[in-house]
């Protein structure tokens, strides 16, 4: 059988965690989660199970010690039942829907304990959430409220891990260069579910075209459209740039591992991102813009960092994430207006919040108090 670590072991004291999560789409934030709390377990001597639909992502798990388990997860019995084939756990740290209906069955038929992540604000039927749930992992501080809000029994259930940054990987580049040209640079999904984000590069664009003189701006964009319609509002904001003389569209694909993306990261001016992908821009000492599916921060700063972190760089939608039609055009300002010495102190600042070591021991050791 594969083995994910814990090699030097006995058999018998090797601790074995199954991760069961559904994705959409090959690659994203999601999988990037998944892959540090794997890594995290893997190091601490822990045999891990990454149970998933298949995706292009399997290979960096593989390489990472991991088993991987392709299911597409269209008939949780028989998810459950492959699962239960493969022997003992001693966890299950579940993801949303599908897959915690997979770990929960899989938890409450060996006996075992269920940790599950909420990565947003949403309900995964938390009024099903039985006993077996031990903790509920949620990304930010603000997740956490509106759980707690939602579902109140389940307060006493919630931690806060957030994701992490690997500043290893993530560092500026020195010299920053000197060009003529502006680049502005987007790191996500190209998708229809991107509804502030959408608008945001919406109006920013509109501003470049109309604003612009020929070849004054490159909009470099670091990912791809990975389900829905061919059109949407993002991509149509993308192809309204690429038709303006003042806009060159430099399309890069979807860069999944993270020495490029750095590179990608730290060549921008300005970098405008949601979610982790804005934390990695920070790390680089990048004026960073973020904004996500249901909220918007507009440029981090030493101001806002704080808010940032609470609500997962945008993805909280609430009176203070509420994006106002134009903001972009004063935060890109205001952003190529930023020194390097706010930038850098910015990166330490997010250091003390996102360190990718900080946040896998906090996994580690929320394993290891669950099944010793």
């Amino acid at each position: 059988m594969p083995r994910g670590g814990g090699e030097g072991h006995a058999e018998s004291d090797v601790k074995r965690l199954l991760i069961p999560v559904f994705w959409l789409t090959d690659f994203g934030g999601l999988h990037e989660n998944v892959l540090d709390t794997a890594e995290a377990l893997v190091a601490g001597g822990w045999q891990v199970s990454v149970m998933a639909p298949p995706s292009k992502a399997g290979a960096r798990f593989a390489a990472a010690g991991v088993r991987v388990l392709e299911d597409p997860m269209e008939d949780i019995e028989a998810s459950v039942a492959l699962a239960l084939s493969l022997g003992r756990f001693d966890l299950v740290h579940a993801h949303p829907f599908q897959a915690r209906r997979l770990g929960a069955a899989v938890a409450q038929a060996l006996g075992i304990p269920l940790v599950v992540t909420i990565h947003g604000q949403y309900d995964d039927e938390f009024e099903r959430y039985g006993p077996e749930v031990q903790r509920i992992i949620c990304v930010s501080s603000h997740v956490a409220d509106y759980v707690a809000r939602l579902h109140p029994r389940l307060a006493g259930k919630l931690a806060v891990i957030p994701n992490g940054v690997d500043f290893a990987v993530f560092s500026p580049r020195i010299p920053r260069r000197e060009l003529q040209q502006t680049t502005i640079a987007i790191a996500s999904r190209l998708d229809p579910d991107k509804g502030v984000l959408s608008e945001v590069i919406g109006d920013l664009v509109d501003h470049l075209t109309e604003t612009g003189s020929p070849g004054q701006f490159v909009l470099r964009v670091a990912g791809e459209r990975l389900y829905g319609p061919p059109a949407n509002p993002f991509t149509a904001a993308i192809d309204r740039a690429a038709g303006s003389p003042a806009v060159e569209v430099v399309r890069a694909g979807w860069i999944s591992e993270r020495p490029a993306l750095r590179q990608f990261f730290a060549e921008a001016d300005v970098m405008v991102a949601p979610g982790r992908a804005a934390m990695e821009a920070i790390a680089c000492e990048t004026p960073t813009i973020a904004a996500a599916s249901r909220g918007y921060l507009g440029l981090v700063t030493a101001d806002n960092l704080a808010l940032a972190h609470a609500t997962n760089f945008g993805g909280v939608q609430e009176e203070a994430t509420a994006y106002s039609p134009g903001a972009i055009v004063e935060a890109f300002h205001r952003a190529l207006a930023m020194t390097r010495a706010q930038t850098a102190e910015l990166r330490q600042e997010l250091r003390q919040l996102h360190d990718l070591r900080a946040i896998q021991a906090a996994h580690r050791a929320l394993a290891d108090r669950l099944a010793p």
